[in-house]
C-alpha cells in the first residue's frame, strides 16, 4: 500500500512540477524534482519566476525559499514515511 501511494506521488506531483517548469519557463529537470518534493505545495512553483518577461524584474528570493522549502519538506517526507513504515512493521 505504501509503494502504490509513493508511486502515485511521484507521478502525480512530478507532472504538476514538470506543467509548472514548462509554464514558468526554467528547467523541466528542477520542475519534476521540486514537484516530487514539494508535493501539494509544487503548485506554488507556478509562481516563482522563470525568464524574465519584459519590464518584470526577477524575484531570487522567492527561488531561494523554494529550494530552501523544498530541502525541508523533502525531509519531513522521508522521516514520515520512514516512522509509518516503522510503526507497521514491527
Amino acid at each position: 500500500m505504501i509503494v502504490a501511494a509513493f508511486v502515485f506521488w511521484c507521478i502525480v506531483w512530478s507532472l504538476v512540477g514538470y506543467a509548472a517548469a514548462e509554464r514558468r519557463q526554467f528547467s523541466k529537470v528542477a520542475g519534476v524534482l521540486g514537484g516530487l518534493l514539494l508535493g501539494p505545495l509544487s503548485v506554488l512553483m507556478f509562481l516563482a519566476s522563470g525568464v524574465t518577461q519584459g519590464d518584470r524584474p526577477r524575484r531570487p528570493f522567492l527561488t531561494s525559499a523554494l529550494i530552501v522549502l523544498n530541502i525541508v519538506l523533502g525531509f519531513a517526507a522521508a522521516i514520515s514515511l520512514f516512522v509509518r513504515y516503522l510503526s507497521t512493521h514491527p
